[in-house]
């Protein structure tokens, strides 16, 4: 379940392995993975550290709506002569304080594809994707960012599929508040003869921890700015002294069918967990 890139929820280099939506925006980005056979080699120089990442998984991204909670098998690329093989390698190193990666992909594009894509009898495509991302500290903040740009196989057949993604955030840590504040912005081409046109959204994260971190509050809403997209996501955590945690969550979402979030539009769910851990190692 490689995770890739430095931004919460959205995806720029994070595209290796297939995600449950909406759900790639939880807290940690593991919970959402499907996951992906695949294997990894990394070696470090001293200077840095070159990775290589394999995989031949046809797993694509899965979606389910708000109460839908019944997990569902993700749906296998499939298409005569497609190759189901995806390399990435990837450098990342440090300069001064700040540290940085950068990533080629090639392979198999897990998310959805538009509506006259599929229409033209493929449920996934194939890309080659160079991207970039950073983050630096500057005083009492840090600053991140990714960018991808992305080359499709279909010949023509692309429209809607992102061209390129950017994304900058900050990070804000005061005693134990964290505030997380980030723009995404997306390239595509919305077929209408318009050409391709800049989409972007914004989103804040916002948690903290008390009484000896064993109360845990979170908040994570995202606004997009076409169509009126909107999630709103509230938690709190509850550590006890066995180490069993209670977790309440609600989510709302909302706006019309031309914002990205249109599949789960004006929903609401509400989920309470209890969490157990043990140890199959024995004490």
């Amino acid at each position: 379940m490689i995770v890739r890139g430095r931004a919460d929820g959205f995806r720029v280099l994070d595209i290796l392995v297939p995600v449950d939506s909406p759900d790639q925006f939880h807290e940690d980005a593991e919970h959402a993975r499907v996951g992906a056979w695949g294997s990894e080699i990394e070696y470090d120089t001293g200077n840095g550290e070159l990775g290589l990442w394999l995989s031949a998984d046809r797993h694509l991204d899965r979606f389910r709506p708000p109460g839908d909670d019944l997990p569902h098998r993700p749906r296998k690329a499939s298409g005569e002569g497609m190759s189901p093989l995806s390399v990435a390698l990837r450098w990342s190193g440090r300069a001064d304080a700040a540290e940085y990666t950068v990533m080629a992909y090639h392979g198999l594009w897990r998310q959805p594809l538009p509506a006259q894509v599929l229409d033209a009898g493929w449920n996934a495509a194939r890309v080659v994707m160079l991207g970039a991302s950073f983050d630096v500290p500057v005083g009492a903040l840090v600053l991140r960012g990714e960018a991808a740009r992305m080359a499709y196989d279909l010949k023509g057949a692309d429209l809607g599929l992102p061209q390129a993604r950017a994304l900058i955030g900050l990070d804000w840590l005061r005693g134990s508040l964290m505030l997380s504040p980030q723009v995404f912005a997306e390239r595509n081409d919305r077929g209408d003869g318009a050409g391709p046109r800049w989409r972007y959204s914004a989103s804040m994260l916002a948690e903290t921890r008390l009484m000896q971190d064993r109360l845990h509050l979170r908040y994570f809403g995202i606004v997009e700015g076409e169509g009126g997209g909107r999630w709103h996501s509230a938690q709190i955590g509850w550590l006890m002294r066995n180490n069993q945690q209670w977790r309440v969550r609600v989510d709302h979402f909302d706006g019309d069918r031309t914002a990205g979030l249109g599949l789960f539009f004006k929903r609401s769910r509400a989920s309470v967990e209890w969490v157990i851990p043990f140890s199959v190692l024995g004490p």
